[in-house]
């Protein structure tokens, strides 16, 4: 359905159910004849469409008909406002005959994508001078999906959205900018495309909408350096001009504070907006580690009610400090400054022990962001440990401070040996994270000093077991391990390598540091030891190349399983994985495991279970042979699908529907021709949650308005925190400052996964968790069995649909 047909369908509801929404206004002593008041407009769409939360959402729907000549202002001067003094009358002499709820519902959702779109062009139309700070703000929230825009400083940003104008290009061929021109324009494309050409080479290039261009000219000051032309009439783009962005910079820079010792920078302050109280803070944009981590303790509140995390800033600095400071060094300086400030017992309340109990503080916020890792991390216990001795030692600070906070938390670490205790009065005083509502405790992460066992395979397929061996074994420990049990000449002095062989015969020798390999390797791979040189002579065990996927049972299969129930069942695991996940865990995908010494076993685990559940929809619709059980599978895939974007199970969601667009899978027209309209019609609105135009603009909306619980779609937090890591230098040019707004990025990113890890589901969200007749979805669902060959896949589609 395309926009002017769900304009006139809506059009037609309006008139048929709502008549009385259209009549003869009289203002000013003037009669406009059957037309509709904006602010009227906009409450009958909020209450036939409940998927509109906001009254801008339904702003953007009608404003989206204005464009689209469906609907005009009766002065034909004014856009789309909700306003009880502006009215509007469709343009359409007369509407279709009845009309379906569900033709209702699709047209609502056709203009619900688009209309976001258009409140941006709305928006953007008005004079900077006449934007209200709501305006900036919603204008700042969709340039932030915005690749060129989302990475940059929040204050950058939102001066952005306060001074960028919308330009309307009408005719396609028309040149935007041209090769050799002195810049004076950045442009990001709202709506339309335009070709990229440059002198000698012809057409490099297309950009889409989301795509910017001319900005790196702007700060480089140099010549634009290609001729950017529209490929489509109606091109709308928001530009920056030249004098408007240099003023950004000045500004920036003139809200800048420097702080030196030994004529060197040591911390970067910027000025932010003044709090509640009136005073004018600052935050943090460069500085050495150690003078980001006194200026952190400096700035802790002491105020004894609050038990909770404190702001942004904690968070930022503790899920990113791997980055530039080792763990040793964090507790090694922690416990220096807590040791480098003297207690004077005859000043009640003085300075040092004010600052003493800002270090207790800001070590519980750390507990409070991440406690199973304080619980059981041995360098973490042995400087908790190391503190709890100094509060020992040092009574006076009990006695001679008043703040009971400070004396609770010495009573309470006094009280164990160990920290998995330590914070359990102030986790439930703070009803924070997993411990409130009475919620069960998820399974503890795994860390590197849990074990596993492992098979590793020589080249004739004799299995070597290896029992117990912790995930934070190297390959090379691995190595000796499998060594010590292999029975061979002990005068011949072979040199081996252990390697991982896929199922599509691909062999990955693995390097010697390389660790948690049990969570790394692919699906069905599988570990060989072999010597060195010859590893070519390693192939696939048959159990790696099933020829059917059946379940642990032998009898379960996927056309016998509630679908519900195995949506539930998906949904539980999902989180019961993704609980585990520590935010560190995200740095080795930013940094490498061998520089921040963190193994990301858990989200590897994770990771790999959105593959397993892709590859096992493809396995199984490959595997059924006949077309009309092929299509009941297919719908049954999409059901389940659904069922998990209702459960707000974006990570087993996406998984099936990814499957579903994969090549085996896309080539089966036979198959797809055998399921009825409405399924296809469900399936085209469930991969619309995943349209990557706009920097998967469609789902980041959805998820910054879904209400927990919910399960992201974690590749894409990956692709986001791997772009930060490219597009921004983690120590600045020319010093050895490191660059805090890279963090702060990389902690906002995560902000939403840990409020996903904060909401578990409960039984009343899962029921059939608890029916007694779904214990095989449970055993079927956690232990799928699939086909990740790819080369296998597609010749089994072949046989399958022979084209």
């Amino acid at each position: 359905m395309n926009v002017k047909d769900a304009g006139k369908l809506l059009y037609g509801h309006l008139k048929k159910k709502f008549p009385q929404l259209i009549k003869d206004k009289i203002f000013n002593h003037v009669v406009y004849k059957q037309c509709c008041v904006g602010s009227e407009l906009v409450d009958w769409l909020m209450s036939i469409a409940p998927m509109l939360n906001h009254r801008d959402h339904a702003v953007g729907i009608w404003q989206t008909l204005i464009e689209e000549e469906i609907l005009e202002n009766v002065c034909k001067k004014h856009q789309f406002k909700d306003s009880d003094t502006l009215f509007y009358r469709f343009r359409i002499s007369r509407s279709d005959g009845s009309i379906t709820n569900e033709e209702l519902n699709i047209a609502i959702k056709v203009l619900s994508q688009i209309g976001p779109d258009a409140f941006l062009r709305l928006l953007l139309s008005k004079k900077p001078s006449e934007r209200t700070e709501q305006d900036v703000e919603a204008i700042l929230k969709e340039l932030s999906n915005i690749d060129g825009v989302c990475q940059m400083s929040p204050m950058v940003k939102k001066k952005l959205a306060a001074i960028c104008t919308l330009e309307i290009l009408k005719e396609s061929g028309t040149t935007v900018i041209r090769q050799g021109d002195i810049a004076d324009s950045w442009y990001i494309i709202l709506k339309g495309s335009v070709e990229v050409f440059i002198t000698g080479k012809g057409v490099v290039c297309s950009l889409n909408e989301g795509d910017d261009f001319g900005k790196l000219a702007l700060v480089n000051r140099a010549p634009r350096a290609a001729t950017v032309i529209t490929k489509q009439d109606n091109c709308c783009f928001a530009k920056v001009h030249k004098d408007d962005f240099n003023l950004i910079l000045q500004h920036c820079e003139a809200n800048i504070i420097r702080l030196k010792e030994n004529d060197k920078e040591v911390l970067v302050l910027e000025r932010t907006a003044r709090n509640e109280h009136g005073s004018e803070g600052s935050s943090v944009i460069e500085g050495a580690p150690h003078k980001i981590l006194d200026y952190l303790i400096e700035t802790r509140s002491t105020d004894t009610t609050r038990l909770q995390v404190d702001g942004e800033f904690i968070p930022d600095f503790y899920f990113t400090y791997p980055l530039f400071m080792s763990k040793s060094d964090l507790y090694s300086k922690l416990l220096s400054l807590y040791r480098g400030k003297k207690i004077n017992s005859d000043k009640v309340g003085g300075n040092s022990i004010e600052f003493k109990a800002k270090i207790i503080h800001t070590i519980i916020q750390f507990y409070l962001l991440d406690f199973n890792y304080f619980n059981e991390d041995p360098e973490t216990i042995a400087f908790i440990n190391k503190l709890r001795e100094e509060l020992v030692e040092n009574s006076a600070f009990e006695e001679a401070t008043s703040l009971q906070y400070a004396s609770k938390c010495r009573e309470t670490l006094y009280r164990n040996n160990r920290i998995v205790e330590v914070m359990r009065d102030f986790m439930f005083e703070s009803e924070y994270r997993l411990y409130r509502n009475n919620i069960m405790y998820p399974p503890l992460p795994l860390n590197g000093r849990d074990k596993v066992n492992l098979e590793v395979f020589q080249c004739d397929h004799t299995k070597i077991p290896l029992e117990q061996i912790p995930f934070e074994f190297s390959i090379a420990e691995i190595l000796v391990e499998a060594k010590k049990k292999m029975k061979e000449d002990p005068s011949i002095r072979e040199v081996y390598q252990l390697c991982e062989v896929k199922s599509n015969k691909d062999i990955i020798i693995l390097e010697d540091d390389e660790r948690s390999i049990a969570s790394k390797i692919g699906i069905n791979s599988r570990l060989f030891l072999a010597v060195k040189g010859h590893v070519d002579t390693c192939t696939p065990l048959s159990v790696q190349n099933p020829t059917k996927i059946s379940s642990p049972d032998g009898q379960t299969c996927f056309e016998n399983l509630n679908i519900l129930a195995a949506a539930h069942h998906l949904t539980v695991y999902d989180y019961e994985l993704l609980s585990k996940i520590t935010m560190h865990e995200f740095l080795c995908y930013i940094n490498g495991d061998h520089q921040s010494k963190i193994l990301s076993t858990n989200l590897d685990y994770f990771l790999r279970r959105y593959n397993e559940i892709e590859y096992w929809v493809v396995s199984e619709i490959c595997l059924t042979e006949t077309c009309n059980k092929r299509a009941n599978v297919v719908k049954r895939f999409i059901k389940l699908a659904e069922h998990c974007k209702q459960l707000n199970n974006f990570h087993s969601c996406t998984a099936i529907l990814s499957a579903l667009l994969t090549t085996p899978i896309i080539r089966l027209t036979q198959t797809f021709e055998k399921i009825h309209v409405k399924v296809h019609k469900k399936l085209k609105e469930l991969q619309s949650i995943m349209d990557p135009s706009r920097n998967y603009r469609t789902y980041r909306s959805m998820a910054r308005e879904i209400k927990p619980p919910f399960i992201p779609y974690t590749p894409l937090l990956i692709r986001d925190l791997l772009a930060i890591d490219t597009n921004n230098e983690t120590y600045k040019a020319g010093s050895n400052l490191i660059n805090f707004e890279k963090m702060r990025l990389i902690s906002a990113r995560l902000r939403p996964f840990r409020k996903a890890q904060d909401h578990p589901y409960t039984v009343e969200k899962l029921p059939y968790l608890l029916n007694n007749n779904s214990i095989k979805e449970y055993k079927y669902i956690r232990n799928l069995r699939v086909i990740d060959n790819e080369s296998k896949l597609e010749e089994l589609s072949q046989q399958i649909e022979k084209h």
